[in-house]
């Protein structure tokens, strides 16, 4: 795990963002790192959280200048690739993450983690299980990135479906978040039956919500097999792409009309639509559906 001094200051390629704490936090944490005997602490001025370390540009990402606020009791210590970590909850801090993968990012790793790291340097008969995490609120501060490209480095226009070049026409980049779910297993719900759909989740007792949101934050189900290139191509370059609402689990994955998300995606990331949002995973979600009378499936 690099510290933060390495990330600022290496020359490599990508997208590193990170959130310092604000003084007064900084101030406590080392404090408390001091009095609790941490071995090796990380200096005062650098102790942050990374949230974005992609190892490809992504074009479109936009920081988040906003303050979280980090709950103590989502705290815990724990070792992470070899440092001495405190880890916690952050809605904030996960959506973002996940912003900048269905916007192109490229992470080593497949799930994000948000931390803070207290020690780099940890002798390996040090016992943390005895640490306790420190009893108060954390700030930090707003999102800053760092870019780092090298001459010829890859963007998100040169990614494809499954990371190959797609044919007939611009190659349309697709997140890696996928589920890669056959298209033959994803239940089908026409437009006509929409709001019979809906109207019949909530007779089962599952809350709906009519709501907005941008299309990098939505997650692909479909895997790649089961995109067409040039039916996204032929939606992105038309004059208008229809905006009906999307159907989405609470996990934010597209129930249905990937093929009009992922031209939307591609058009504008920041674009916004509207969304039936279920209160379901989205695996519940599928399950759910294939128990309506009217969900049909392509062969």
């Amino acid at each position: 795990m690099k510290t933060y001094l390495q990330f600022i200051t290496e020359s490599s390629s990508g997208l590193y963002t990170f959130r310092r704490l604000n003084q007064q936090s900084s101030e406590f944490l080392y404090e408390w790192m001091k009095e609790n005997r941490v071995p090796n602490p990380s200096p005062m001025n650098e102790l942050h959280c990374t949230v974005i370390c992609s190892e490809v540009e992504i074009p479109g990402y936009t920081v988040d200048p906003a303050l979280v606020m980090l709950n103590p009791a989502t705290y815990k210590i724990a070792i992470m690739n070899e440092a001495l970590v405190v880890q916690f909850k952050s809605d904030p801090l996960v959506e973002q993450w996940q912003k900048a993968m269905n916007l192109g990012g490229k992470s080593k790793f497949p799930t994000f983690i948000p931390h803070i790291s207290l020690s780099y340097k940890v002798p390996e008969d040090y016992d943390y299980t005895e640490l306790k995490p420190p009893p108060t609120f954390l700030v930090l501060q707003g999102e800053e990135s760092k870019v780092m490209a090298e001459p010829g480095q890859t963007s998100i226009n040169e990614y494809s479906v499954g990371d190959m070049t797609l044919g007939g026409g611009p190659k349309i980049y697709v997140p890696q978040t996928s589920l890669n779910m056959p298209r033959e297993q994803m239940p089908q719900i026409t437009q006509a039956n929409t709001m019979e759909f809906i109207d019949w989740l909530e007779g089962q007792g599952i809350t709906v919500q009519f709501v907005a949101m941008p299309v990098a934050l939505l997650r692909c189900v479909q895997g790649a097999d089961a995109v067409d290139p040039k039916k996204v191509t032929a939606l992105q370059n038309s004059q208008t792409i229809s905006t009906k609402p999307f159907i989405v689990s609470k996990d934010n994955y597209v129930f249905d009309g990937h093929h009009r998300w992922l031209a939307l995606l591609n058009r504008d990331p920041h674009f916004s639509v509207d969304t039936y949002r279920v209160n379901l995973p989205i695996r519940d979600l599928l399950d759910m559906a294939g128990k309506y009378s009217k969900t049909m499936y392509v062969s």
